[in-house]
C-alpha cells in the first residue's frame, strides 16, 4: 500500500559548513544546493521503496564565523617555504556556519518507514561540508512522521509542530522578473545584496548609502539571492588528467552557479496566511530549473 506523508527531522545541528559554498555571496544559510544534494544522498540510502518527492528546509539559530585564510599546498605532497622560495602559499577563502535547523520531506512510501531506517541512512552525511549532529543536550536526532487524516494534512501537522519562529525558505523568483522589467532594477538588488558584499580596504560598510527602496520592491519581508543550481557552459565531454567514476570514464563540463531571490518566511506566518496561489513554494525537489539549469526547483504546492 502507497502511502504519503510528511517527515520531519530535528531539530538537529549543523556544525562547520562552508558559508561561501555557492562561491559569491556570504551566508550564514547553506544555499538550496547544499540542501537538495543533501536530500538526494538521503535518498540513494534509503532506497527505492522510499521516493523523497521535496524537501524544505527550516531555519533557526544560524552562527556566521569569523573568516581566516586557509592554505593550499604548493605542489602534491609539499608545502612551499615561503622563506626559501621568496613566494607566497596560494590562499582560498575559508568561511564556516553553524546553525540549528530541522528538514521536511514529502514522502512516499511503499511500506511502513522506520525511523531507525532515517536514523541510519543520516549516519556520515554531510550538508555544505558541515557536521551534522543532534543539538545540545540531546543524545539523537527526532524523528516525526505525520500522515494525511480527515481534518488535517501531514504537512499542516508538521507546521504545527515546528517552532513559530524558525524560518522556511520560500521563492520569491517572481521578483528578479518584474526586476528585469524595471530601469531601476539593479538598484532594488543593490539594496538586497549589499550587506552581504565583501568590502574591500576602500570601501566602508559603515559609509553605505543605498538608494531609497523602488517602489516594485516589497516594503516588507527579509529577501536575500541564494543559489539554486548550476548552469553548464558547454556539453559534458571527456577530458584527461580528471576523476573517473566507479563504472569508468566520466565526462566533465564547466558550469557557473544560478541565484534567485529566497524569502524568509517565520512558521507562523506560513501558518497564517500562506496562500499557495499566491505566494512561492517552499518546497524545494531535485531537477532541471529551464535548458541546462540543473539544481533546486521549487516545488507545485496544492
Amino acid at each position: 500500500m502507497t502511502t504519503q506523508c510528511t517527515i520531519v527531522i530535528g531539530e538537529f545541528s549543523v556544525a562547520q559548513a562552508n558559508a561561501l559554498s555557492d562561491g559569491i555571496f556570504l551566508s550564514a544559510v547553506p544555499p538550496l544546493t547544499a540542501w537538495v544534494g543533501f536530500a538526494t544522498a538521503l535518498g540513494l540510502r534509503l532506497g527505492e521503496s522510499i521516493k523523497i518527492n521535496g524537501i524544505a528546509p527550516v531555519i533557526g539559530e544560524a552562527h556566521l564565523h569569523r573568516g581566516h585564510a586557509k592554505y593550499v599546498r604548493y605542489r602534491a605532497g609539499q608545502l612551499s617555504d615561503v622563506s626559501s622560495r621568496g613566494v607566497q602559499h596560494p590562499t582560498i577563502d575559508d568561511r564556516r556556519t553553524s546553525l540549528n535547523a530541522y528538514l521536511l520531506l514529502d514522502v512516499t512510501s511503499e511500506e511502513e518507514i522506520q525511523q531507525t531506517d532515517i536514523e541510519q541512512a543520516l549516519i556520515g552525511l554531510r550538508l555544505a561540508g558541515g557536521v551534522i549532529q543532534p543539538v545540545s543536550g540531546r543524545e539523537r536526532i527526532n524523528i516525526k512522521t505525520f500522515e494525511d487524516d480527515q481534518d488535517y494534512t501531514g504537512l499542516e501537522k508538521s507546521l504545527r509542530y515546528l517552532p513559530s519562529y524558525f524560518y522556511l525558505l520560500e521563492d520569491a523568483c517572481h521578483l528578479v522578473k518584474l526586476a528585469k522589467e524595471q530601469p531601476d532594477g539593479l538598484q532594488g538588488f543593490d539594496i538586497l545584496t549589499a550587506p552581504m558584499r565583501r568590502w574591500t580596504d576602500e570601501e566602508s560598510k559603515d559609509e553605505l548609502k543605498l538608494p531609497e527602496r523602488p517602489d516594485w520592491l516589497p516594503s516588507q519581508g527579509y529577501y536575500r539571492p541564494m543559489a539554486v543550481g548550476y548552469q553548464l557552459l558547454e556539453e559534458p565531454q571527456q577530458r584527461l588528467g580528471v576523476r573517473e567514476s566507479i563504472n569508468g570514464p566520466a565526462r566533465h563540463a564547466f558550469a557557473e552557479p544560478v541565484f534567485t531571490l529566497i524569502r524568509f518566511r517565520t512558521v507562523a506566518s506560513i501558518r497564517k496566511t500562506h496562500s499557495p496561489r499566491h505566494d512561492g513554494s517552499y518546497f524545494w525537489l531535485q531537477g532541471e530549473r529551464v535548458g541546462q539549469v540543473l539544481g533546486a526547483c521549487p516545488m507545485p504546492m496544492a
